[in-house]
């Protein structure tokens, strides 16, 4: 989790990086976490983020898979899989509606409930 924390806060925050070295530097920073631990459900999220983020959608969509399949009780796994769903090249926003719902389940009181609720309005566009 410190990882996943650290990775958010230092990489797209620093403002002498334009975003392709960014994306660059998160991704290999989220596959050296993937080497260091494999079974991680917060750095396969990680990763999947990253990769959605910067346009890898079909990689992102494994990642994030493998996040939910080692964790299915994390919702934030589960929000950054349906955010990586809706992608124009995914079509797969019944599914994405799917995991946000589980989300919401999992973790009713979740300080980021806005996002799932902003996801789930999306997917139902």
């Amino acid at each position: 989790m410190q990882f996943y924390q650290n990775f958010f806060l230092t990489i797209p925050l620093n403002s002498s990086l334009d975003s392709e070295v960014a994306f660059t530097a998160a991704q290999d920073l989220a596959e050296r976490a993937v080497k260091c631990d494999v079974r991680s459900d917060d750095v396969q999220s990680a990763l999947g983020l990253v990769l959605s983020v910067s346009g890898q959608t079909s990689e992102a969509l494994h990642a994030l898979q493998r996040a939910v399949v080692l964790n299915p009780n994390n919702a934030h796994g589960r929000m950054h899989f349906a955010m990586a769903m809706m992608h124009p090249d995914s079509e797969r926003s019944a599914d994405a509606l799917l995991q946000i719902r589980t989300a919401m389940l999992f973790s009713p009181a979740d300080p980021y409930t806005w996002v799932f609720h902003g996801v789930a309005c999306v997917a139902c566009m």
